[in-house]
């Protein structure tokens, strides 16, 4: 066995394009892991922690690939720990560690019921983004939900009152807090209107949108459904911003529809997606 030598190095994206050429042994990369990567770094989220970019004794790189990628595509030097001369046939137990979740690391910063907090917060970046209609949008790290959590204190308030009702878990779940959470900026009183009914459904016309948005949320009207039963949340999303809009215009309609050809639908009221945060 040759000696294994460990040491903090700045890796610049020429560096990592050079030490890539010897991945010769490695799973497929993933797409948008790189591209979460080399967000963090770009943005200078990144931080040393300990993880180590490991070569054998014959220079192969055996972990790390991502990192590398993602150094060269953000255009920034980062620092990492790397070690060289670990025995080839370590490979297989490499990458064992369990991954750090988004939930773990919302807990470890104080945040309570971190599971919905932290698909709210995606959903939250994800409208900024313009992306909620998109399929292919990848959501924000551990440490950038962090962020995002001390960005949008008021969040808490959203899962307070969605919360309370756990049993009505169609109904309130992290696209319903989403909502709440964005349309009080542009009318608080309105969005707690819109929350209490959607919650209780208590005296609502058949041609109220918020009553069509149950319905939707019920399955009785499945025209939009999936492959396997369930419409997919870029599409229920748009039905809940359509309710809002149609309340906030006082149309009554007998029908909630999107066409993927419309793409995200924007908020009434509220500053343009990606342009404007709360």
């Amino acid at each position: 066995m040759g000696k294994l030598v460990a040491s903090v190095v700045v890796i610049d994206p020429a560096t990592a394009a050079k030490w890539l050429l010897s991945n010769t042994r490695n799973r497929p990369l993933s797409e948008p892991y790189v591209t979460k990567l080399a967000a963090e770094m770009a943005e200078g989220r990144w931080r040393t922690n300990g993880e180590t970019i490991v070569f054998d004794a014959d220079g192969v790189l055996l972990d790390g690939q991502h990192r590398l990628e993602a150094v060269r595509r953000s255009g920034v030097a980062v620092e990492s720990l790397v070690a060289r001369g670990v025995s080839g046939d370590v490979f297989a137990t490499l990458g064992r560690g369990r991954i750090r979740t988004i939930a773990d690391a919302l807990s470890l910063a104080g945040y309570k019921n971190t599971i919905l907090l932290g698909s709210v917060l995606g959903w939250i970046a994800r409208y900024h983004a313009g992306q909620t209609a998109s399929k292919a949008w990848s959501h924000p790290s551990p440490d950038a939900s962090v962020q995002l959590a001390a960005e949008h204190p008021e969040t808490g308030e959203s899962l307070s009152l969605f919360t309370r009702y756990g049993g009505r878990k169609r109904y309130a779940g992290a696209l319903a807090v989403v909502a709440h959470y964005l349309f009080s900026k542009v009318d608080r009183e309105a969005a707690e209107k819109f929350a209490e009914d959607l919650l209780t459904g208590v005296g609502l016309a058949g041609d109220d949108p918020v009553y069509l948005l149950r319905e939707r949320l019920t399955g009785k009207d499945s025209s939009r459904r999936g492959a396997h039963g369930v419409t997919p949340q870029t599409v229920t999303w748009q039905y809940y911003v359509k309710a809002w809009n149609a309340r906030r215009r006082d149309v009554r309609t007998q029908n909630l529809t999107w066409r993927t050809s419309e793409g995200q639908i924007e908020i009434d009221g509220y500053p343009s997606a990606g342009k404007a945060k709360p």
